[in-house]
């Protein structure tokens, strides 16, 4: 018997066995962009997102995930790194992000926030 199993249940596992909270961040959008519009949104990022995150942020998926040892400092992070997408100049911008606790379960999200 095969089982199938999707990238939240490997997350899950990964911070209920380590005791770590991830961000989990993605944009499908801007693997077919242009590289002038690549170029700026990571000029538009580098205004708050971290060096190493947007690091990460342009493999485009490769390295989406970061982790940290408090649940609320990921949130906090999380929050100032990636914006609501109607904070964004246009959905190419928007990098969903999910926020997953030590316990596995999802603790914060950037949709549909009313604060920036």
């Amino acid at each position: 018997m095969i089982e199938v199993i999707n990238e939240w249940e490997l997350v899950e596992v990964y911070c209920t066995t380590k005791n770590k909270s991830v961000v989990y961040f993605r944009n499908e959008s801007i693997k077919s962009a242009s590289d002038t519009k690549k170029q700026q949104i990571w000029d538009w990022y580098a205004d708050f997102a971290e060096e190493d995150v947007l690091t990460a942020m342009k493999t485009l998926g490769t390295w989406d995930m970061v982790v940290f040892d408090n649940v609320d400092v990921a949130i906090a992070n999380a929050a100032a790194w990636f914006p609501a997408q109607q904070y964004c100049p246009d959905a190419d911008y928007y990098w969903e992000c999910h926020v997953i606790g030590p316990d596995g379960e999802f603790e914060w999200r950037n949709r549909d926030l009313t604060t920036p």
